[in-house]
């Protein structure tokens, strides 16, 4: 599978969109993918990142300023179409860019995905792009123009979210939206311990963490130190400030910490996740860091440093996320001082946030959507009388029956019997999964009323065993229990101890072990 991104770094940009979309990217390679990017005027530090993670990137060429957005040659030619706000940061008129990115794109005939995450590009540019895409995944989170594409992904949480996007996407677009699609690196699911980070909160905070992204373009990691390091007489803090390798504040950060030796400086550092998991309260930037933040579960404080990120970080603070102080632009040291003594002073309120960030952010966003992009090859669909024979052969296999709780042989009689009680069940159902080489392997699910969760089990067809098509089986199977109409809120599954590939494979389909029990959050799959 092709799959090709359109997205831009710069100083003006930042780096947000780069790094969330090179997240994906390493996603969708581990699913099997071949990853392109595409962008305009690529500064070398972002080029090499890209090729460093194993993808290939595309610069495509600069042009005169005739094609700038602004110019009277681009203004004439859309007169009559206004622009995208933030038309300005693609530094050529829209139509130049897709003819640019379809030559580029030449090669591949067409590209399974397009994923394009580019506030100055719209339905007309994703429409074009359509000779060379197959499907299309835009990223968004400002609502703020049409899009023309299959998928769209916005990972922010807004109070309103399910009607931001109405008359801006096509009837058959299907939205994700909200933190739990938030495209965050391996490495915060791999720190993440949320046990851990409700027992630390009975003791003080003893540590900060400052990080205002890769750029930091208005230079706010300067303010928020003043504030915090005029607390250093009256709290035994350490701070951490974290700044990217592309930042203009570099020199200027560095001169200015030498006289706090409570105070160190990391620079582009690869464990950054480690660093923000150590915090005891962060501060940063309203935007994409914010899910960072919340799925560590760090007590935070968040600044608007654009203005897109200020419904983000208003709304985030009425779901009772974060303390929010508003845009940056219009708050000084002395409030920024304020707002991190309350947080240090109150235990109470950094648990109400801790709590809140874990509920919304689970750190899985990446595979999720992955997942909606590679699509699985299994198709399901509900077990028939007619499949009684087979259904007794395959249960009854040696390699099935080992595995399952129940390992005797099934008497015929008694088989058939459940079986045909299963065809007509509104609460049990019994469903085979196949391929193109055929039946794959037989789920089930049983509803327990009381309790209001689904249990499943799941076994393969003799001779599909040692292929890795369990996760997938299992993946197909909840699509179609979510498509019969029935509320699927949790579902579990009994695995013996002893059966380590049973455990692998739910683990592998996003389920979470609670001791022999393994659970999975319909929320997981939407």
């Amino acid at each position: 599978m092709h799959i090709a991104i359109r997205v831009d770094a710069s100083t003006n940009i930042g780096a947000g969109h780069l790094m969330r979309c090179l997240t994906l990217a390493n996603q969708l390679v581990q699913q099997g993918a071949k990853v392109l990017f595409v962008c305009r005027e690529l500064s070398n530090v972002f080029s090499k990142q890209i090729c460093e993670n194993g993808h290939e990137v595309v610069i495509l060429q600069q042009r005169s300023s005739s094609s700038v957005p602004g110019s009277k040659e681009c203004l004439e030619k859309n007169e009559d179409e206004p622009l995208p706000q933030h038309s300005t940061w693609l530094n050529v008129s829209w139509d130049i860019d897709a003819a640019d990115c379809i030559e580029n794109l030449a090669r591949y005939g067409q590209v399974d995905w397009l994923i394009v995450d580019h506030y100055a590009l719209d339905a007309r540019w994703e429409n074009a792009m359509r000779v060379r895409a197959k499907k299309i995944m835009v990223i968004d989170d400002l609502a703020d123009r049409q899009h023309d594409c299959d998928i769209l992904l916005d990972q922010n949480f807004y109070v309103d979210q399910e009607l931001r996007y109405l008359g801006n996407v096509g009837i058959g677009t299907r939205l994700l939206l909200g933190p739990s699609y938030a495209l965050l690196r391996p490495e915060f699911l791999n720190v993440k311990d949320d046990e851990q980070r409700l027992n630390r909160l009975q003791i003080k905070p003893k540590r900060i963490n400052i990080c205002f992204g890769g750029v930091d373009v208005n230079g706010d990691t300067l303010k928020v130190l003043e504030a915090v390091t005029s607390l250093l007489n009256d709290y035994d803090l350490q701070i951490d400030v974290i700044l990217g390798g592309a930042s203009p504040h570099i020199d200027l950060i560095s001169d200015w910490i030498k006289n706090y030796k409570q105070v160190v400086l990391h620079v582009a550092p690869q464990n950054m996740a480690e660093l923000m998991a150590s915090a005891d309260i962060a501060i940063g930037a309203a935007g994409g860091m914010s899910w960072e933040r919340a799925s560590l579960g760090v007590p935070s404080i968040a600044i608007a440093i654009a203005e897109n990120q200020f419904k983000l970080g208003q709304d985030a603070a009425i779901e009772g996320m974060h303390l929010f102080l508003g845009r940056a632009c219009e708050i000084n040291v002395g409030q920024i001082k304020a707002a991190i003594s309350v947080l240090l002073e109150n235990p109470f309120l950094r648990k109400h946030f801790v709590t809140r960030s874990l509920a919304m952010c689970d750190a899985h966003g990446s595979l999720k959507i992955a997942r909606h992009l590679i699509d699985s090859t299994i198709n399901i669909r509900r077990c028939t009388m007619a499949d009684c024979e087979n259904l007794y052969q395959w249960r009854n296999a040696e390699e099935n029956r080992l595995n399952s709780h129940d390992s005797k042989v099934i008497p015929y009689e008694s088989h058939q019997g459940w079986v045909s009680a299963m065809t007509v069940s509104d609460e049990h159902f019994l469903l085979i999964g196949s391929d193109a080489r055929g039946p794959v392997g037989v789920l089930r699910y049983d509803f327990n009323v009381k309790s209001n969760f689904w249990m499943t089990s799941i076994y393969l067809v003799p001779g599909r065993h040692g292929k890795g098509l369990g996760k997938d089986l299992l993946i197909a199977g909840l699509d179609w229990l979510k498509s019969s109409g029935k509320k699927v809120s949790e579902i579990r599954a009994e695995i013996k101890t002893e059966n380590k590939a049973s455990h692998s494979v739910f683990l592998k389909a996003g389920y979470t072990p609670l001791f022999t029990t393994y659970t999975v959050n319909q929320d997981f799959y939407d």
